[in-house]
This record gives structure tokens, sequence and C-alpha cells, in this order.
């Protein structure tokens, strides 16, 4: 009935060898399953559960706006206050176009920098994931790595020679890409901590070069906040490293549960999206009501509790933290790599700082790891190249008890 008896790739659990887990409710920090199984849960939708499931103010706003009205398909008043909050958040974030998903976000920014600099070309890092979107599926990481299919049939050729590679965290390697390029660079489209190979983060003075390098060479750069976005801080990664990028995407974390994403920039590059210019972009769900009132949820919130992000620090600083004398506990070779509220912990003698690392990673020991936690009532990502999260929700209780059943599955696999 379905392709793999699923709606993406990763919920097959291939990789880890297990049959899909059927989850039927969600709440807070723990997960329920079809046979009544609960899991504290370290995937939080894929990023989106910053607050954690089923925040009560955002769910009563859903509620609300679904009393009034499902679907417009004009313009109201709510998504006008949700762009004016949104934009006064990110830095260098001028004016913005909300869609539904990330893949839209993110090939439509690429859109906007080809026309506005009327190059072809685009720079992504290997292991990099910014959707399914053709030009993004040329060694990508996320789903793609999990199932060894990095260059995507279907993916055609003129759409991969556009795409050019780099080694994240490697500098010398984007100026290898510009050199060679012909035609030019149209744009650097990067996460800024890359989350779709596991939590890897930025070097010092990487993000900071390849601001300089489109700068330099004229290029435009895309920073892919679709997963840091409001979770590494209020101003997402661009102010939480001091990098400002030309255009930025948004999702996940934005719509608190609900599907919704964004890109913008300078309003000199936005007025070329239709109707202000030629680059045409729409949708019948964009700026969806029930989305739209979701996120000025999640606003509300964030601007009411100022210190949230200081105790998502903290609170994956102590699950690292346990994690990392967990691993020594057992004599295994692990790395445990975080950033704010995202985290990997990677069986591997080295740290991961490229895709060139990543895929050196001990998969099998991964998925024996995933099943020893999740036997015992822990969920991770279903893969060794995805983040986990930590939310808002997620207190003592769960790091002790994820702590204990890391202990207990760490010494299994050591066995």
């Amino acid at each position: 009935m379905t392709p793999g008896g699923v709606h993406s790739p990763v919920r097959a659990f291939r990789s880890v060898g297990l049959p899909p887990l059927a989850l039927t409710e969600a709440h807070g920090a723990r997960v329920r399953d079809a046979a009544g199984r609960e899991f504290v849960d370290w995937i939080g939708g894929w990023g989106p559960a910053l607050l954690g499931h089923g925040h009560p103010e955002v769910v009563a706003a859903i509620e609300r706006q679904a009393r009034r009205g499902l679907l417009f398909g004009l313009v109201s008043p709510d998504e006008v206050t949700l762009a004016e909050r949104v934009t006064a958040r990110i830095p260098g974030l001028e004016q913005v176009r909300f869609v539904v998903t990330g893949t839209e976000a993110t090939m439509s920014a690429v859109r906007l920098a080809r026309a506005a600099t009327e190059r072809s070309g685009l720079l992504k890092f290997a292991g990099g994931y910014h959707g399914h979107g053709d030009a993004f599926l040329i060694r990508a990481g996320s789903g793609a790595a999990t199932f060894g299919v990095p260059d995507s049939p279907g993916v055609t050729a003129g759409a991969a020679r556009d795409t050019w590679i780099a080694r994240y965290n490697d500098l010398d390697d984007v100026d290898r890409v510009f050199r060679e390029a012909p035609g030019g660079i149209a744009a650097v489209i990067v996460e800024p901590v890359v989350g779709n190979m596991g939590c890897v983060p930025p070097q010092p003075g990487f993000l900071a070069g390849l601001r300089e390098r489109c700068d330099r060479h004229g290029a435009l750069l895309i920073f892919d906040e679709v997963i840091t976005g409001f979770r590494l801080g209020p101003g997402g990664a661009s102010r939480h490293f001091g990098v400002t990028a030309d255009l930025v995407t948004l999702g996940k974390a934005l719509g608190g549960g609900m599907p919704i994403a964004a890109f913008g920039g300078r309003a000199n590059l936005m007025a070329k999206v239709s109707p202000s210019g030629p680059v045409y972009q729409a949708g019948t769900y964009a700026a969806h009501p029930l989305a739209i009132a979701a996120a000025l949820a999640v606003m509300d919130v964030l601007d009411g509790d100022p210190g949230l992000w200081a105790r998502l620090d903290a609170a994956g600083e102590r699950l690292a933290t346990g994690l990392k004398t967990a691993v020594r506990g057992a004599g295994l070779k692990a790395q445990v790599q975080r950033v704010g509220s995202m985290w990997t912990l990677f069986f591997s003698p080295r740290p991961v700082r490229s895709w060139d690392d990543a895929d050196a990673v001990d998969r099998d020991r991964y998925a024996a790891f995933f099943r020893g936690l999740l036997a015992r009532g822990v969920l991770l990502p279903p893969s060794a190249f995805e983040t986990a999260f930590v939310s808002a929700a997620h207190g003592e209780a769960e790091i002790a008890h994820t702590l204990d059943a890391a202990t207990a599955a760490l010494a299994e696999v050591a066995s």
C-alpha cells in the first residue's frame, strides 16, 4: 500500500534492523506506541518539538483558529503579524515568505539566488541535506546516507552538473570550487550546524570564511536554518555565530509541530519574488491559518521565556556529560557532539567534522545501541546520521532514565 511501509524513508527503521515503530501519542518529552509502550523521546518530531510535544499554548491556539476557519486561500492579519515578529528576530531577514515545508523553502531560496546573480552553480556540502529537491540530492546526508543512495535516481545530469560539492569545515575545498566552477557560483547553501549527518558544529572561522568568500566572488550565502532557527537562540544560528547570511530558511521549531517553513532575506532580494518580481513561487497551503496560529503561539512562549535557551543548553550539557562518562565506563571509542539542544553520539575514534568522518562511523554499533535503548524505553533517531534534540519538556527524570539506559546499552555494545 505504501513504498517501504512509510511516508518518509528514515521512519522505516531499516538501518537499525527493526520494523517501523508506530506511534499513537506524543506529549511533552514522551511518546507512546500502538502497543501502549512509553518512551523518552529524543527525536522531537525531527526538530519541531523545541517546547515539547503538544505544548498547551500551541494546542489552544490551533483549536481557536480551527473554530474560526481552516483555510482562507487569501491573506490574513495573523500572517502579517507573524512576518513582523520573525523578521525582527533573525539578523538580515528584512522580508519573509511562508511556505509549508523546508524543501519548499530551500528550493525557493536557491531559485531566487540564481535569478539574482544570473548564475547556475550551487555549492553545497557533502553530507548536508536541504530537502529532496533535485539540486540537493547530490552526496546528501540524513535519509539518503542511511540508505546508501546519496545520488538519487531521477535526478538529471543537468541538475547534478550545476551542483558543486565541498567538504564541510574545509575553506580550502570551498576555494577549489570557486576556482573550478564555470560560469561562477550563484550561492553557497549550508546548515550552520549540520544536523543531517549527525550534529556537526562549524569549526571556528568557517562560517565567517564562507561569508567573506561569497562577498569576494559575488555569490549569495544561504543559511539553511530549518533545524537551527529558534533552536540555537532567539536569533537562530545567524545571531549565535555572529554571521549574517543573504538568505535564510526556517522551519521545524517555528511551527511547534505544525507544518510551516519560510525563506527570506534582504529586501532587495525578496523584491524579486512574485508578485513583486519575476521569480515565481506559490502554494495553496502557504501561510496556512492553523500553522500561523501555532507559530504565533510559539513566538509568545519564546518571548515570555528568555531563559529557555540557557536551560536547554544546561540540560544538553548534563546529558552529554553523562553519556561521555558511560562511554568511558564501557571502554568504547565514541564521540558525543553537541551544540545547544542538538546532540549526537557517534561511534567513532575521532571527532566528526565532515562527511568523510561521518561516513566512517560504526553504523552497526549505533544500531545495537539504538536497540538497547529502545528496549529500555528510550527512543533515539533510527539513523546514525540524524541529530537528537533536547526539548523544554526534558527534565531530570528523562535525563536520568536515558543515562541509566545508555550505561546498560553501551555495556552490551562493548561485550
